[in-house]
């Protein structure tokens, strides 16, 4: 009853929380009494300011944990995930740091650090890509029933036969492990002729994404479809479409839901995308923390899992503003878009 009583708390405040400003712009309200008054809650970012997405996360994870009443404690990884896992050790130091909220950079890199700090009897909480070890909770999208979403789609697209590639981030990150694998299960499970071609990486650089998306086209002048790992990245696989003359020939289909999914729909570029509320996840991560450490947690205890819906955004509902609001919503970041992708 207790948890429960801290979460009916929390998702209440969650819902009345908005705000018609950018992140950068919104200034939260300390509240006047907190149970987490003068406690500190830290973050291991895995790099605040490299692409307008993680300035995102970082400015609503922060602004969220003020609104509670915590006090903030950032540590920044520069996308290292060495440098993430020596931040978490950093923090589990510090013997007045009551949790840990990150977005791992690495699926696989991060599980000694993460477990040592819950031994101490702390809890670590995940949002959006996770680690490979069960720690006390995570928000985020299931990655993998993601990959299988989109590999529905492009069956029913492509007629159930095809051939296709995948244009990765990084193959070792939550993401590229799990959507991946979502994909091949799928295809296999239901008897699919679709053929898969190659899997390369892109390490979520939209140059990098560009140039494996010309290799593979030159390699595989006959591909039906294309699987691409983050809108963003994928920008450049839209460009490589559009010098080879091959936009609105060649399917698509993009997970991540920004401004870029819109633009790159409204380009042809994109066929789908599989999207969902990228803000909303990183505030319910700071509220799991919160209501885990005020209903006593222990290290041992069953973890939690906290799935968010997934969507599919094509051209017949990208106008809807239900679903435009999934990237520019309140606090969104994706208010012009300027940083990622300019909108010509």
């Amino acid at each position: 009853m207790k948890i429960l009583k801290y979460f009916l708390i929390l998702l209440m405040a969650s819902f009345f929380s908005t705000t018609v400003n950018a992140a950068d712009d919104y200034v939260p309200i300390p509240p006047a009494y907190s149970d987490y008054d003068g406690m500190k809650l830290g973050f291991a970012f895995p790099d605040r300011q490299s692409m307008n997405i993680q300035k995102v996360f970082r400015d609503n994870a922060v602004n969220r944990a003020v609104e509670l009443g915590w006090t903030p404690v950032e540590t920044d990884a520069k996308w290292d995930p060495k440098q993430q896992s020596a931040n978490i050790a950093a923090l589990t130091a510090q013997s007045d740091i009551e949790g840990i909220v990150m977005l791992s950079i690495d699926f696989g890199a991060n599980n000694n650090a993460a477990k040592k700090f819950e031994q101490t009897g702390r809890p670590l909480v995940t949002y959006h890509m996770g680690i490979s070890y069960k720690n006390a909770a995570h928000v985020g999208p299931n990655f993998y029933e993601m990959g299988r979403l989109l590999a529905s789609e492009m069956h029913k697209d492509l007629g159930g036969k095809g051939k296709v590639f995948f244009v990765l981030g990084d193959p070792n990150s939550d993401s590229g492990v799990n959507e991946n694998r979502g994909l091949n299960d799928w295809f296999a499970e239901n008897n699919s002729d679709i053929e898969i071609l190659a899997v390369q990486p892109a390490y979520w650089d939209s140059e990098k994404a560009k140039q494996v998306t010309k290799t593979l086209l030159q390699q595989h002048p006959d591909v039906d479809a294309i699987f691409c790992n983050w809108d963003v990245m994928c920008v450049g696989m839209g460009q490589a479409l559009e010098e080879a003359g091959l936009v609105g020939k060649v399917r698509t289909y993009i997970d991540s839901g920004s401004d870029v999914c819109f633009t790159g729909i409204e380009k042809g570029w994109y066929t789908k995308c599989a999207a969902w509320d990228t803000r909303d996840q990183v505030k319910r991560a700071v509220d799991a923390m919160s209501m885990l450490v005020a209903s006593g947690w222990e290290y041992g205890d069953k973890p939690k899992i906290w799935n968010v819906p997934l969507f599919i955004i094509d051209k017949d509902n990208m106008n809807d503003p239900r679903i435009r609001n999934l990237a520019f919503g309140d606090s969104s970041g994706y208010i012009t878009g300027q940083l990622e992708f300019p909108n010509n």
